[in-house]
Formats: structure tokens, sequence, C-alpha cells
């Protein structure tokens, strides 16, 4: 399955509903035109990689605690995800709108929106679903500084983690603040 690397402190805010929405630009390793989403369910990948509490808001900092259990020949994962609606942002005011559906301190909003400027911030509301932590494989194909990676999992059963209200005020709120 396609799994998308991101921070275990978001993944974990993610899983909790408290973070609806990634911001992304790609990792060095991606492709030249940037990061996309291919359409479909992917797997959340817990990293370690890059994270760092000056990087989430203070009071979000608890789900740097909270990682999944990982070594150095697997991770665990349990959760995927899928995507509502997706943006280009490039506008301050897009970002700030968006500042409340995530856990990323403005610093560091800024300093990702500063990395090669030309390129405007993907911005994507997901909605994840929680399944069976599952154990899965990891080699050095998983290393670097890549968004997307291929893994053994198989999401059988899952629960979303907001229900199809919240879901639909989170896409509202997501297009006025792209439209910013």
């Amino acid at each position: 399955m396609n799994a998308l690397k991101e921070w275990s402190s978001v993944v974990s805010a993610l899983e909790s509903g408290e973070q609806t929405v990634v911001l992304r630009k790609g990792g060095i390793l991606d492709v030249a035109s940037g990061f996309r989403f291919d359409g479909g369910m992917f797997a959340l990948f817990p990293t370690h990689e890059h994270q760092d509490a000056s990087s989430i808001k203070p009071q979000y900092r608890r789900h740097l605690e909270s990682g999944a259990e990982h070594g150095d020949s697997y991770n665990t994962v349990g959760s995927c995800a899928t995507v509502i609606a997706e943006s280009d942002v490039s506008a301050q005011s897009a970002l700030d709108a968006l500042s409340c559906m995530h856990i990323w301190s403005d610093a560091y909003i800024a300093q990702r929106a500063a990395w090669k400027p030309e390129r405007p911030m993907r911005a994507a509301l997901l909605r994840v679903f929680t399944a069976q932590d599952a154990r899965v494989r990891t080699g050095p194909e998983h290393a670097g500084c890549k968004s997307w990676v291929d893994i053994d999992y198989n999401p059988a059963s899952s629960s979303p983690v907001i229900d199809d209200a919240q879901a639909k005020d989170a896409e509202h709120r997501f297009r006025e603040a792209v439209a910013a």
C-alpha cells in the first residue's frame, strides 16, 4: 500500500482528530514537480525524521510523546487516509486561515513556505481512519527525505476519526481558508 511519511506527532494528531490538514512541498528526494496526492486511500507512515518540539505549537507537544513504536527494521502503522479536498496555497492569508487545522508552529510553516519559494505549499484536507496497529517491515527504501513509500499494510477494518458532519464542516472551513 502507498504510504505518506509524516512526523509521528502529526500522525498522532491526525489520529486524534486534532489535525485534519497536511501541508507539503515534498521531500528533497521527491520528483522535481513537487508534492502531489495520487488519489485513493493511503497509509500514514509515522517517522521521526526532522521532527522537533519547536516545530509544534506548544499545546500539541504532547503528541511528540505518543508516537508509534518503531525500531531499526520495523515501524508501527495504524491508520490510513483519503483526501477530501486539496489546493496549492501560496498566500500567507490562506496559510494563516489553515493554522487552526494543524499542529505545526507558525515559525515552522514560514520556514517550509520559504523553502523553494517558487513552489506553493500543497494543502490537503484528510479524512483519517484508524485501524488495528500493524508492525511493518522497513528497510533502506523507506529512509530519506521522500514523501511516499510502499509498505505491506492492509487496514482490513477501519473507523473514521471524525464523523460525517465534522468532515463536512472541516471541508467548508478548508475551502474558505484556501480561498483567502
